[in-house]
């Protein structure tokens, strides 16, 4: 959703993305499985109408897991790959590709919040936050 919503609006700094699901109508039977739900017909068909790989033009940081079986890590590292293609596609052939960064979470699924305390670090200097620590023992 948070690469969906830049693409659409500019003026967005930065952006997070935690396991995207790039190519998400191809992703609906995999979630159905791993999470026992059920998707519409309305769902499915609103799914095939998003872009497979939304054209983000701001810097953008993504944490996904190495085994996630439901939304493919290479998914992920070909939308930063084709970054400029993508731009150069959607006309914006003098815009420079901003920063890209990928880190692949060892051992880690879908279920790759649970990283998050470890990457702390490296997210609060890309979005340039005050360095706090979170996970204080009183």
């Amino acid at each position: 959703m948070a690469a969906l919503y830049a693409e659409k609006n500019r003026n967005i700094d930065k952006v997070f993305l935690l396991a995207p699901t790039f190519c998400l109508s191809s992703l609906l039977d995999a979630f159905e499985g791993k999470y026992g739900m059920k998707f519409s017909d309305s769902f499915r068909a609103d799914a095939m109408r998003l872009p497979d790989f939304p054209t983000v033009t701001c810097p953008a940081y993504v944490i996904h897991g190495h085994d996630d079986e439901v939304a493919p890590l290479d998914n992920s590292a070909r939308w930063m790959q084709m970054a400029s293609h993508l731009m150069r596609r959607e006309g914006d052939a003098n815009e420079h590709v901003a920063e890209r960064r990928l880190l692949e979470v060892n051992g880690m699924g879908h279920g790759v919040e649970t990283a998050l305390p470890s990457s702390m670090g490296r997210f609060t200097e890309f979005f340039n936050l005050p360095r706090i620590d979170l996970f204080l023992r009183e």
